[in-house]
């Protein structure tokens, strides 16, 4: 459920994400990185639905990774930074949004601890943590061949996007489970 929802929300918000990306590209004053950026937003706009199947394979795969019973699973599932600034901008990025959607991640941790049975989540084991959502987004960019300059560009044009798309996630999941 919440793979396929934060799948189809970036999806919806893509060409809000492109048109920032637009708006970036203007205001770049490097040749060569504005080259770059024109390239992905080519890319992004032709490529929105395979964009959205990797990000619910990414999900889905961390998600699963965070509970089973292998705690190096998520190892096989990391991306490989290229760069201090990406893992910067996914640091940054998720810590965001824990801020905003604070409450309801909070409720969506309880109850995901009371569905497997266990004692409280720690981050170590939490499939619900904005960080995982972060990560699958950066994850999913680097499947569709994105690299350097031209992921960090795409991953940060999300960033607002993803302040409203993650905390309703969280709502929306705690009212599903909460009719349970």
């Amino acid at each position: 459920m919440l793979a396929a929802a934060f799948a189809s929300d970036v999806a919806t918000v893509t060409p809000g994400v492109c048109a920032a990306i637009r708006e970036a590209i203007s205001a770049e004053s490097s040749p060569a990185k504005r080259d770059v950026m024109r390239h992905a937003l080519v890319e992004l706009s032709r490529r929105v639905g395979e964009l959205a199947s990797l990000v619910d394979h990414e999900v889905r795969e961390r998600f699963d990774a965070k509970l089973g019973p292998d705690a190096g699973a998520m190892a096989r599932v990391a991306l490989r930074h290229e760069s201090p600034s990406e893992e910067l901008a996914l640091e940054s990025c998720a810590a965001r949004i824990g801020e905003r959607a604070r409450p309801e991640l909070s409720k969506l941790t309880l109850r995901m601890s009371e569905l497997l049975g266990s004692e409280p989540l720690d981050d170590s084991r939490n499939p619900v943590l904005p960080r995982l959502f972060a990560h699958s987004l950066m994850g999913a960019i680097a499947g569709l061949g994105f690299a350097g300059d031209a992921r960090l560009a795409v991953f940060e044009s999300y960033g607002p996007a993803l302040l409203f798309i993650t905390p309703g996630l969280y709502l929306h999941a705690n009212t599903l489970l909460g009719e349970r």
